[in-house]
């Protein structure tokens, strides 16, 4: 388990360096096959890789999609009770240090808000 920080590089938060409450674990071979791509919305019909725990599957178990987190070339979706706390901490970073929200990470903020429960407690 490596930790990393919750956006990438290249999405245009440099600033976030050293401050830790953005950091998050991440498998390895998950990171890996990540890259810096920006979270956003997967069609399943377009997942290249469904991802569960450490195994990464072509073919997901249709009785457990929301289990997943999906990846393509060019965007990477987290699990369904992942994405309002990482949509949360991202929108808290873009408001305070006066980030730009990129394009491609746009599409993730508003079915992230919209659909998450507020969860009582620290973002595991």
């Amino acid at each position: 388990i490596r930790i990393k920080h919750d956006s990438a590089l290249s999405e245009g938060t440099a600033m976030r360096v050293g401050k830790p409450h953005h950091l998050v674990p991440c498998k390895s071979n998950i990171n890996t096959l990540r890259r810096n791509a920006p979270f956003g919305e997967i069609l399943d019909d377009k997942t290249k890789y469904w991802i569960l725990d450490d195994k990464v599957f072509i073919r997901p178990d249709k009785r457990f999609l929301d289990n997943y987190s999906e990846s393509t070339s060019g965007f990477f979706e987290p699990r369904e009770d992942k994405k309002g706390d990482i949509a949360r901490s991202l929108f808290y970073f873009f408001t305070v240090y006066g980030q730009n929200i990129t394009k491609k990470n746009r599409s993730f903020f508003t079915p992230c808000f919209s659909n998450s429960i507020i969860g009582i407690g620290p973002i595991k």
